[in-house]
Protein backbone atom coordinates (compact mmCIF):
# COMPACT_ATOMS: atom_id res chain seq x y z
CA UNK A 1 0.00 0.00 0.00
CA UNK A 2 2.74 2.58 1.40
CA UNK A 3 4.51 1.72 -3.13
CA UNK A 4 1.11 2.71 -4.09
CA UNK A 5 1.16 6.95 -2.79
CA UNK A 6 4.44 7.29 -4.86
CA UNK A 7 2.83 4.99 -8.14
CA UNK A 8 0.15 7.20 -8.13
CA UNK A 9 1.60 10.15 -8.46
CA UNK A 10 4.14 9.43 -10.99
CA UNK A 11 1.41 7.50 -12.98
CA UNK A 12 -0.53 10.52 -13.03
CA UNK A 13 2.61 12.79 -14.05
CA UNK A 14 3.02 10.32 -17.25
CA UNK A 15 -0.16 10.19 -18.31
CA UNK A 16 -0.21 13.67 -18.82
CA UNK A 17 3.01 13.97 -20.25
CA UNK A 18 1.64 11.11 -22.58
CA UNK A 19 -1.15 12.79 -23.50
CA UNK A 20 0.01 16.50 -24.14
CA UNK A 21 1.98 15.55 -27.80
CA UNK A 22 -1.68 13.71 -28.86
CA UNK A 23 -3.38 17.17 -27.89
CA UNK A 24 -1.06 19.32 -30.25
CA UNK A 25 -0.91 16.78 -33.32
CA UNK A 26 -5.01 17.29 -32.84
CA UNK A 27 -4.52 20.94 -33.04
CA UNK A 28 -2.28 21.44 -35.69
CA UNK A 29 -4.59 18.97 -37.73
CA UNK A 30 -7.73 21.13 -37.16
CA UNK A 31 -5.88 24.13 -37.85
CA UNK A 32 -4.44 22.09 -41.49
CA UNK A 33 -7.88 21.19 -42.31
CA UNK A 34 -8.78 24.92 -41.72
CA UNK A 35 -6.35 26.67 -43.81
CA UNK A 36 -7.33 24.02 -46.34
CA UNK A 37 -10.92 24.92 -46.25
CA UNK A 38 -10.10 28.58 -46.72
CA UNK A 39 -11.67 28.68 -42.79
CA UNK A 40 -8.44 30.74 -41.55
CA UNK A 41 -4.99 32.40 -42.96
CA UNK A 42 -2.07 29.96 -43.17
CA UNK A 43 0.13 30.88 -39.92
CA UNK A 44 2.55 32.04 -41.95
CA UNK A 45 0.09 35.40 -42.68
CA UNK A 46 -0.77 35.46 -39.16
CA UNK A 47 2.85 35.41 -37.92
CA UNK A 48 3.65 38.40 -40.02
CA UNK A 49 0.63 40.57 -38.62
CA UNK A 50 2.42 39.24 -35.20
CA UNK A 51 6.00 40.32 -36.33
CA UNK A 52 4.50 43.97 -37.20
CA UNK A 53 3.07 44.16 -34.06
CA UNK A 54 5.61 42.94 -31.54
CA UNK A 55 9.50 42.23 -31.65
CA UNK A 56 11.22 39.05 -30.74
CA UNK A 57 11.03 34.98 -30.88
CA UNK A 58 7.65 33.57 -31.09
CA UNK A 59 8.14 30.55 -28.81
CA UNK A 60 4.50 28.95 -28.59
CA UNK A 61 1.51 29.13 -31.13
CA UNK A 62 -2.50 27.76 -30.50
CA UNK A 63 -5.00 28.06 -32.36
CA UNK A 64 -8.60 28.58 -30.64
CA UNK A 65 -12.03 27.81 -31.56
CA UNK A 66 -15.10 29.62 -29.96
CA UNK A 67 -17.99 28.88 -31.69
CA UNK A 68 -17.23 29.18 -35.47
CA UNK A 69 -14.64 32.05 -34.75
CA UNK A 70 -11.01 31.09 -34.59
CA UNK A 71 -8.22 33.25 -33.22
CA UNK A 72 -4.79 32.29 -32.88
CA UNK A 73 -2.73 33.12 -29.59
CA UNK A 74 0.79 33.52 -30.18
CA UNK A 75 3.63 33.95 -27.28
CA UNK A 76 6.45 36.00 -28.26
CA UNK A 77 9.90 36.54 -26.32
CA UNK A 78 11.21 39.98 -26.84
CA UNK A 79 14.57 40.53 -27.01
CA UNK A 80 14.72 42.22 -23.52
CA UNK A 81 13.16 38.87 -22.02
CA UNK A 82 9.24 39.89 -21.68
CA UNK A 83 7.13 37.18 -22.75
CA UNK A 84 4.23 38.79 -24.38
CA UNK A 85 0.74 37.44 -25.40
CA UNK A 86 -0.76 38.05 -28.91
CA UNK A 87 -4.31 37.42 -29.91
CA UNK A 88 -5.11 37.70 -33.78
CA UNK A 89 -7.80 37.04 -35.81
CA UNK A 90 -7.22 33.82 -37.67
CA UNK A 91 -9.49 34.99 -40.57
CA UNK A 92 -8.23 38.75 -41.02
CA UNK A 93 -4.73 38.07 -39.50
CA UNK A 94 -5.80 41.50 -37.57
CA UNK A 95 -4.56 41.75 -33.72
CA UNK A 96 -7.36 42.13 -31.38
CA UNK A 97 -5.27 42.17 -28.50
CA UNK A 98 -1.81 42.72 -26.57
CA UNK A 99 -0.54 41.34 -23.06
CA UNK A 100 2.51 41.64 -21.57
CA UNK A 101 3.81 45.40 -23.13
Amino acid sequence: MRAWRFLFPLAFSLAFVLAAPVEAGRNQDKARDAVRAGEILPLDAVLAAVGRQVDGRVVDVDLREQGNAYTYRVKVLTPEGRLVIVTVDAVTAAVIGVRGE
